[in-house]
């Protein structure tokens, strides 16, 4: 499921094992807590845990199956600020739940062509189901910013996990807001003034399996890559919110760069 708008992150909903790890409020997360406005409701607010040094926090006690208050979506809304990716353990949702449970972050798109063929939930067209095994291994299985060859980018990925193996089948998801951070002066004011040019296209047309996979579907790859053009994106993207700046760059769509 993507949600569109301005800025880059991603939301994990996940079922698999809790993460024990010492639970804490991030620095500037305490203010905004103290400030909501009722002491008793800051007092309820789930604390978040840091999962890793780069990424990454686990939201606990929220129940997306159930309405949330504000404070609660402010919670949500902040800690995607923080922590660029936030997991919410032991959920138990259907397509349409995870949907309207996340709504609030942004507009929910659908894919028309992921519809015509099939690939999304019965009932829920917004959700793209991927399910892979040995049997079926993955189609696009490299490094990516989803959805870059989009006029309106995508600006959260939500991915509700129902079943996992017992080794591997990992999702991977990079920090490019540190990456960027990290970078020398004279490099971050170059990427500043470049613009990515980005068309989906690029993602599928050299991809066999893909192009298989439409035949096998009755679709003509050509048509539907046909469909897609170019889009214009700079390298470095700012968070309206909280002024911070992150690489913006997707190899698989990514066609040139023009300054």
């Amino acid at each position: 499921m993507n949600l569109i708008g301005r800025s880059s992150a991603s939301l994990m909903c996940s079922a698999t094992t809790i993460f024990q790890k010492k639970k804490f409020c991030p620095n500037g997360l305490n203010k905004f807590i103290s400030n909501i406005g009722q002491k008793t409701l800051s007092k309820s607010l789930p604390p978040l845990t840091r999962i890793s040094p780069a990424l990454g926090a686990e939201v606990t006690t929220i129940d997306l199956s159930r309405p949330q208050d504000q404070a609660i979506r402010d919670l949500i809304q902040r800690g995607l600020d923080e922590f660029s990716a936030l997991i919410f353990r032991n959920q138990s949702l259907c397509g349409q739940q995870m949907v309207e449970s996340l709504r609030f972050l942004g507009h929910v798109a659908i894919e028309q062509h992921y519809v015509d063929q099939g690939l999304t939930l019965d009932g829920c067209p917004e959700c793209f189901v991927l399910k892979n095994d040995e049997h079926n291994p993955p189609l696009f299985d490299f490094w990516h910013t989803d959805k870059t060859g989009w006029k309106n980018p995508v600006l959260y990925t939500v991915l509700l996990c129902k079943e996992t193996p017992e080794m591997g089948g990992d999702t991977c998801i990079s920090n490019n807001r540190k990456a960027f951070s990290s970078m020398s002066e004279g490099m971050k004011k170059i990427l500043r003034e470049m613009v990515g040019v980005y068309n989906e296209r690029n993602a599928f047309v050299h991809n066999s399996k893909v192009a298989q996979y439409l035949k096998n579907k009755g679709f003509d790859p050509t048509d539907i890559y046909d469909q897609f053009q170019d889009q214009f994106h700079p390298i470095i993207r700012r968070n309206p919110r909280n002024g911070m700046e992150s690489i913006y760059f997707s190899p698989p769509y990514f066609s040139n760069s023009v300054v």
